[in-house]
C-alpha cells in the first residue's frame, strides 16, 4: 500500500510540473512573437518605383555648364554599370499605371524621364538622342520600353497620355536627355506633392537664361525656350495669352518689366546629350 501511495503521490507532482511547464510556456509565447515563414511579418516590404528611382538619382545625378548652358545631367555611364539600373527598369516593366490622377500624372513622368535615360543607352555613347534614331525612324518614336502593362515610345507617354491630362506644367518635368530640356529633378515625382513640384520645375526653368527665358529689355522682347513654341497651345488653352500663362512662374523681376508690347521670340535648342562626361564644375 505505501508503495501504492508514493506512486500517486509522484504521478500528482509530475502532473503538477506537467500544468506548471504548459502555463509558463504559453505565457512566454503569448509576449514573443513567433515568427511564421512566409508570413508579412518575415517579409521585406520591397522598395516603391518612386524610392529606387530616388536612389539612382541620388547617384548619378549632377549640374554643371555644357556648352554654355547650366544644365542637370546624368552620369550615363555609371547609371548602366549599376545593378540597381535594371531592378529599376524591371519595376517599371512590372508596374501597373495609377488610377488616382496624381498618381497616374506622376507615375508617367517618371516613366517618361527613366525610359528616356534608357533609351539614350542603347546606343551610348552619343552626342545627342536624336542619334539613336534616323529622319525615317526617328527616337521618340521607337519602342522605349515597359510602363503600365505595355511596350511604349516616348511620343505614346508624352503625347497620347500626359498632354492630355491637360497640365501645361509637365513640359518643364520632363527630360528628353538633352541640355535645352528643362532640368532632370534630383528626385521621383510624387503625387502627395506633386503640384508642388511641377511648380517649382517650371519657375527654375523659367529662371534659366540660358534655356528657359530671358528678357531683353533693350529690345522689349522675352525670348523664350523653343518649348513654348513647340507646345504653346498647351499653356494658351482658354484664351490666355502665352505671356499671361507664365507671369506667375517667371522671376518676378523679370516678370515686372513685361508690357503688352513685349515681343516674344524663342531661343534656339541644343539637342546635345545632358551627359556627364562632359561636365564643366559650375563656379561658385
Amino acid at each position: 500500500m505505501e508503495f501504492v501511495r508514493n506512486g500517486e503521490k509522484r504521478a500528482m507532482r509530475e502532473n503538477k510540473c506537467t500544468r506548471f511547464l504548459r502555463i509558463a510556456v504559453c505565457a512566454v509565447l503569448l509576449q514573443i512573437p513567433f515568427p511564421i515563414v512566409g508570413s508579412a511579418q518575415t517579409q521585406e516590404k520591397a522598395p516603391s518605383l518612386e524610392d529606387q528611382w530616388d536612389a539612382l538619382l541620388k547617384k548619378f545625378h549632377g549640374r554643371g555648364t555644357i556648352n554654355g548652358i547650366e544644365t542637370s545631367t546624368v552620369d550615363y555611364a555609371k547609371i548602366a554599370a549599376d545593378p540597381a539600373w535594371p531592378k529599376l527598369l524591371g519595376a517599371l516593366a512590372s508596374s501597373s499605371e495609377p488610377t488616382d490622377d496624381a498618381a497616374r500624372k506622376a507615375y508617367w513622368i517618371n516613366a517618361y524621364n527613366i525610359l528616356t535615360i534608357k533609351t539614350g543607352l542603347t546606343k551610348y555613347p552619343v552626342a545627342s538622342i536624336k542619334d539613336v534614331g534616323s529622319l525615317l525612324n526617328p527616337v521618340w518614336k521607337q519602342d522605349a520600353g515597359k510602363a503600365g502593362g505595355k511596350i511604349r515610345t516616348l511620343n505614346d507617354i508624352e503625347h497620347e497620355i500626359l498632354r492630355k491630362m491637360g497640365d501645361p506644367r509637365i513640359h518643364a518635368a520632363i527630360v528628353c536627355a538633352s541640355l535645352s530640356c528643362p532640368d532632370l529633378r534630383p528626385e521621383a515625382f510624387r503625387p502627395e506633392k506633386l503640384d508642388e513640384q511641377l511648380d517649382e520645375e517650371l519657375k527654375t526653368f523659367l529662371a534659366n537664361p540660358a534655356k528657359g527665358a530671358r528678357l531683353d529689355e533693350k529690345n522689349d522682347t522675352l525670348y523664350l525656350s523653343s518649348i513654348f513654341d513647340w507646345f504653346g497651345e498647351d499653356f494658351t488653352k482658354g484664351g490666355k495669352s502665352l505671356r499671361t500663362a507664365l507671369l506667375k512662374y517667371l522671376p518676378r523681376e523679370t516678370a515686372l518689366k513685361l508690357t503688352s508690347d513685349t515681343k516674344i521670340k524663342f531661343l534656339d535648342y541644343d539637342w546635345s546629350l545632358n551627359d556627364s562626361a562632359r561636365l564643366k564644375p559650375l563656379k561658385h
